[in-house]
């Protein structure tokens, strides 16, 4: 095993939900930065409401649980690739970590 100098790809995600909007409940939100080629990549989706429901709205009191857990495998999925090979790292909100 050898210690992999390049820097670290490092994934941010958070979601946000409020049950009493009229427009917006719930959104997920994602950025990457590439420590080695200086790229930085994201996303930002809105839940509708069959979404929504599918992570329990509205019959739970509140699903940011289930929102931040979506974010951050919406995350890993959709940068799969990017992460792959590298040392990256997950910065995570109303997590623990996804590896």
């Amino acid at each position: 095993m050898f210690w992999d100098s390049r820097p670290a790809v490092v994934i941010y995600t958070d979601a946000c939900y409020e049950k009493e909007s009229k427009n917006l409940i719930c959104r997920l939100g994602g950025v990457l930065v590439d420590g080695f080629s200086g790229e930085k990549f994201f996303f930002s989706i809105s839940l509708d409401a069959a979404q929504s429901a599918a992570l329990g709205e509205p019959t739970k009191k509140q699903i940011i649980f289930e929102a931040e857990t979506l974010a951050g495998v919406l995350a890993y999925w959709i940068w799969k690739d990017e992460a792959k090979g590298s040392s990256d790292n997950a910065v995570v909100d109303n997590l623990c970590a996804i590896y």
